[in-house]
């Protein structure tokens, strides 16, 4: 007997990348997650002042053509009301009451807050309409970030700022200052380093519960599909003894874990960047990578994009 337990994620919409919709391909829903997704056809760096736009990359067809899966923006609670039927009801009771009466626990979130680090997090709504742009954009403002992206009802924006640094519209850029102004406060799945220990007894922890997912790197918050898939065959292979299958598991996972977390950590130190003469030498990277080496800038993201669980682990 097993349950689900942990805390929800607090935000309204995410984005899945090729390495969790490959997943969710696998299970057969592919079709129902097809009705409810929005496929952007590219994505954007843009200077969150001037709009400069720095790089352009391709999603869409081209992304699908490289990976074998597609990159999609999805509402939270209409990919949760999918899934409903394929996974266990999550638990509200106590831990100490969900392990006494389960054989497998399988913990799936870190408390959500809204601050990490040095860091507060905001959320913007805004209606989308049929000329909405088509793009994933991410807007850079001294330490400032900004995350634009659409669904097929809405387009959200997600803002990190520093601890005691206001949030001003008229420090942005005229086309994204309405949802500036109109941004609150949000918590993030906040987790500091990778667990130590991922099974202890009857527990076993995955995604947000197991190793950081940042906003500054969007689409590592559902990584989590990863671990379930490998979870789960481990239990099906390890049926007579299930800690055996556990310790693989998290054996397995943990090398992942760790690249996740040094990128994360990378591009978390990068996006904000309190040196200004590094920010600019930064922003020349990213303009002179994308404009003139197109190839190598899509290559740096295989290993996250490509990576394929679905294969032996039937």
């Amino acid at each position: 007997m097993t349950s689900v337990a942990g805390a929800a994620t607090d935000l309204p919409a995410v984005t899945l990348g090729a390495n969790a919709t490959r997943v969710l391909r696998a299970l057969g829903l592919g079709d129902a997650l097809e009705q409810i997704a929005h496929i952007p056809d590219r994505e954007q760096i843009r200077l969150g002042r001037s709009g400069y736009l720095l790089a352009e990359l391709p999603l869409a067809k081209f992304y699908a053509d490289r990976y074998g899966a597609r990159l999609i923006n999805i509402e939270q609670h209409e990919l949760a009301g999918m899934l409903n039927a394929e996974l266990a009801k999550p638990c509200d009771s106590p831990l100490h009451e969900i392990a006494r009466h389960h054989q497998l626990v399988i913990m799936t979130a870190s408390e959500p807050a809204e601050t990490s680090g040095q860091f507060s997090f905001f959320h913007a709504r805004m209606p989308r309409t049929k000329l909405a742009p088509q793009c994933n954009v991410t807007w850079l403002l001294e330490r400032q970030v900004a995350w634009e992206f659409s669904t097929q009802s809405t387009t959200h924006f997600f803002f990190s700022t520093p601890i005691g640094c206001q949030l001003k519209a008229m420090d942005w850029h005229p086309t994204i200052q309405d949802a500036v102004a109109q941004a609150t406060p949000i918590a993030w799945p906040v987790r500091d380093g990778i667990r130590q220990h991922w099974v202890e007894g009857n527990l076993v922890y995955s995604g947000h519960a197991s190793y950081p997912t940042t906003a500054y790197f969007r689409e590592s918050l559902s990584c989590g599909f990863e671990d379930a898939w490998v979870l789960s065959r481990m239990l099906e292979n390890y049926e007579e003894d299930m800690h055996d299958g556990l310790s693989e598991y998290a054996r397995y996972r943990q090398v992942r874990a760790r690249k996740i977390t040094r990128e994360t950590e990378s591009l978390t130190a990068s996006l904000t960047q309190p040196v200004a003469a590094k920010r600019i030498m930064r922003n020349l990277g990213i303009a002179l990578s994308t404009r003139f080496l197109p190839e190598i800038a899509m290559s740096r993201r295989d290993w996250f994009h490509s990576y394929d669980r679905i294969k032996g682990f039937r």
